[in-house]
């Protein structure tokens, strides 16, 4: 750097660990012509940062899900339920205790056998992902406990079963419940979640 002249410096950050995130300064070595001589400067700074699940990014890839349960559970969660609605889910053959006023006369007289229509569901489900977050999911390598894990999956299935217009809510527990957030859906529900997850560690 020349005499009288600023510059920008760019440093690339690796966080570790989701939650609030605190930069109180940086060193920096600054070594002079044909590095004859060289000396360490510190920089005070005060910037606030969050450190989000890595599954809150866009360009984050699918975690891959632990058990097959698990992703049964989101797929059962995202498909609708059959039920009393007005919206007809599909037809099929009757069967004993189905009901008269569901038979479908038109689709009967051409399969020539009695055939009812399904409705969906129009009652609404709330979802709740419980997330553990007692001393054993904290054992490990920073960054790579159990823990870690587990808030970039809640977050993930959280936001998947809201993109599917569902309910979901999270809730954190230990030996008692740390913390909930209510079932809901939109646009704003992700951001409560990230601020949930922030408070875990």
């Amino acid at each position: 750097v020349g005499r009288g002249r600023r510059t920008t410096l760019t440093a690339k950050m690796h966080a570790t660990r989701v939650g609030p995130a605190v930069i109180h300064g940086v060193h920096l070595t600054v070594s002079g012509v044909f590095g004859l001589y060289q000396f360490r400067v510190y920089e005070p700074l005060d910037v606030h940062c969050k450190v989000l699940p890595r599954t809150a990014s866009p360009r984050s890839r699918t975690p891959p899900l632990s058990t097959r349960a698990v992703a049964d559970a989101v797929s059962s969660a995202i498909q609708p339920i059959r039920g009393l609605g007005s919206d007809i889910r599909e037809l099929r053959d009757h069967l004993p205790g189905d009901p008269f006023k569901h038979i479908a006369w038109k689709a009967s007289a051409r399969n020539r056998r009695l055939v009812v229509k399904e409705f969906e569901s129009e009652v609404s489900l709330s979802v709740y992902v419980l997330l553990d977050i007692g001393p054993t999911m904290r054992w490990g390598p920073m960054g790579e406990t159990r823990l870690d894990h587990g808030i970039d999956l809640a977050f993930h299935l959280v936001r998947t079963m809201n993109a599917a217009k569902n309910r979901v809510g999270l809730v954190t527990f230990d030996r008692e419940v740390y913390g909930v957030t209510r079932a809901a859906t939109g646009y704003h529900l992700p951001q409560q979640v990230i601020a949930h997850l922030l408070e875990v560690n």
